[in-house]
């Protein structure tokens, strides 16, 4: 913002929200919740486990965006002039932790249980951007997230078998 103001450059700044896709950290000590439950559903059901462990209540709610769909926001704003100094890029979508640990479930086949671990912090009730400047724009994600996590499933299942 300063350089923009200062020197009459056009830059701007993206601040994506929780970003998924090919080439993701699914270390279970140090990635985020949607690689760590993709990994937690395949291994559950590739070694015939009963249950999937999640942490915390499931209650909060979280925005995800593919890595593709960044991609598309980016090369869409190098090609506009942007009036801002940053904007957020999200889908636009929230959905509770538990309803994507089911989701993930239903895509992985898994049968067996899910337990909710309240003895793990749930962290932030809701965390959503507001990216209402980007949409003004024109632009819009055309990635859903059950395809998006449908082709992430399979992705993490290709590169593990």
């Amino acid at each position: 913002e300063y350089i923009r103001k200062k020197f009459k450059k056009e830059f701007f700044s993206l601040q994506p929200t929780n970003l998924y896709g090919v080439n993701d950290n699914f270390d279970l000590k140090s990635s985020h919740v949607l690689p760590a439950l993709i990994k937690k559903f395949y291994l559950a059901k590739k070694n015939n486990k009963n249950f999937v462990e999640v942490w915390g209540s499931g209650n909060v709610e979280r925005e995800f965006l593919n890595v593709e769909d960044l991609a598309s926001a980016i090369y869409f704003c190098l090609n506009k002039k942007i009036p801002y100094p940053y904007m957020n890029v999200g889908s636009g979508d929230n959905i509770s932790i538990k309803k994507l640990a089911y989701m993930i479930k239903k895509i992985s086949k898994f049968k067996g249980k899910i337990i909710f671990n309240k003895k793990y912090p749930d962290g932030v009730k809701k965390r959503k951007l507001d990216t209402s400047k980007l949409k003004n724009l024109g632009w819009r994600r055309s990635i859903k997230l059950k395809d998006g996590i449908k082709k992430y499933f399979d992705y993490y299942q290709s590169v593990k078998a």
